[in-house]
């Protein structure tokens, strides 16, 4: 308990932060435990702020849900003088735990160990997005967030267009922040991380535990294809994951022995996470609110977490700040919103032809082309530029290729060949 009322109303939420803070950062012994830690910081006599660490390894995204709801009944209950009205559970972790190292081995292992094998054959060690710095040598995890909001006029579109194509939102949004992935790194074979449940029997909703897993999934975007097509290849994907998704991550990377680095995380580097489990904070004589505490860290380069909120989708970006600043952040989140703009407008267009420039972003480009056309002598385009050097040293070395050397001047020459010949198929600007 740690009573902040006397201090000034400013100095209390500070405080309160602060306090936070530390308690998230504190470390936890799995050794000797406690792996769950609350403190209660009393701001007024009608308002406190609750801060409950857990490790991950005792606790995951549902069980949030779970908690929540339980201590809101026991709150009420307590408060009335009452008796926990909780039924007692009829499973605890542990024998889920015991029961998952009994089935899961043999030949139910190896058959969805081989999937994931064949699935992930020769998969590329990493994805490397435009980034404002070179990836460090050793992942420091240091990281930044931001927030934004889906409008609910668009989410809303966005649901009825994946239930007129026969795939959930997650499908429609994952495929979506893929070709923001393969627009900014410019690979076809992308690996994406997303978190699943892991609560397939009715009996474990209810439970608190870490029931939840990873799974990597593997999309090729080869050949340009139409959003449309490229959904099915999502879709496709997606289920035939979740068939296999019962080898935990930790287990997979034993079995498939990626290219280990610590500089990166192996088998994928981005987290996409889409959650629909309501978790109401609505009780009562109680209200509840989150109080965001920004823990400073990244668990991979860029992780996106899309909450359904009912009406809008809330979208949390996580990212590593060895690799990016908060404006390319802020530039991706503005071109994935463009891009369920264009899938929503036109889904059979190619993928390579879905606009990723926002308006304002648009409006700089011509502003900046209509000042360039004013001011020739400031602003030059890059055969401009080129053709420039070739009359300052024509005979100079431009370009080696194996045992080919060309001059400034042979370059010149073939780009001007290769430029007549398509205009003559009738390309123009």
């Amino acid at each position: 308990m740690i009573d902040l009322s006397a201090l000034p109303e400013h100095e209390r939420a500070l405080q309160t932060r602060h306090r936070a803070q530390q308690e998230a950062e504190q470390p936890f012994d799995l050794a000797t435990g406690p792996l769950l830690r609350a403190a209660l910081i009393q701001s007024t006599a009608e308002e406190n702020v609750l801060v409950i660490a857990m490790h991950h390894i005792v606790s995951d995204g549902w069980s949030m849900g779970v908690f929540l709801s339980e201590l809101a009944t026991l709150y009420e209950a307590f408060s009335e003088h009452r008796p926990s009205p909780l039924p007692e559970i009829s499973i605890q972790y542990a024998d889920y735990a015991v029961w998952q190292r009994d089935w899961l081995q043999g030949e139910v292992l190896e058959a969805q160990v081989d999937y994931w094998r064949k699935q992930l054959g020769g998969v590329p060690a990493t994805l490397e997005l435009a980034a404002d710095r070179p990836r460090p040598a050793v992942q420091t995890f240091q990281g930044a967030r931001r927030y934004i909001q889906i409008p609910a006029a668009l989410a809303d579109r966005l649901r009825a267009f994946s239930r007129r194509e026969g795939v959930t939102l997650f499908m429609t949004l994952l495929a979506a922040f893929e070709v923001l992935l393969w627009k900014r790194s410019g690979q076809e074979d992308i690996v994406v991380g997303t978190p699943i449940a892991g609560r397939n029997r009715s009996e474990l909703e209810g439970v608190i535990g870490y029931f939840a897993n990873t799974l990597p999934l593997r999309t090729i975007l080869s050949g340009n294809p139409s959003f449309r097509d490229l959904l099915k290849r999502v879709r496709e994907v997606a289920l035939e994951a979740q068939a296999h998704q019962d080898v935990p991550f930790d287990k997979l990377v034993e079995e498939l022995r990626p290219e280990r680095s610590l500089s990166h995380t192996p088998l994928f580097q981005i987290i996409f996470a889409f959650e629909n489990t309501p978790q109401s904070l609505e009780f009562p004589n109680l209200k509840m609110k989150w109080l965001e505490v920004d823990r400073g860290t990244a668990r991979t380069d860029l992780s996106l977490f899309i909450t359904d909120k009912g009406a809008e989708l809330s979208c949390m970006w996580e990212y590593t700040t060895d690799l990016f600043d908060s404006e390319t952040i802020e530039r991706m989140e503005a071109s994935f919103q463009t891009i369920l703009e264009n899938i929503l407008e036109n889904p059979e267009k190619r993928i390579g032809y879905l606009e990723t420039l926002s308006q304002p972003e648009l409006r700089q480009l011509h502003e900046l082309w209509t000042t360039a056309q004013l001011a020739p002598a400031k602003y030059r385009c890059m055969q401009e530029l080129f053709e420039a050097q070739v009359e300052r040293t024509p005979d100079a070395l431009a370009l080696v290729f194996d045992n080919q050397r060309l001059s400034y001047r042979e370059v010149n020459a073939r780009a001007n060949q290769l430029a007549h010949y398509l205009q003559k198929l009738g390309v123009g600007p």
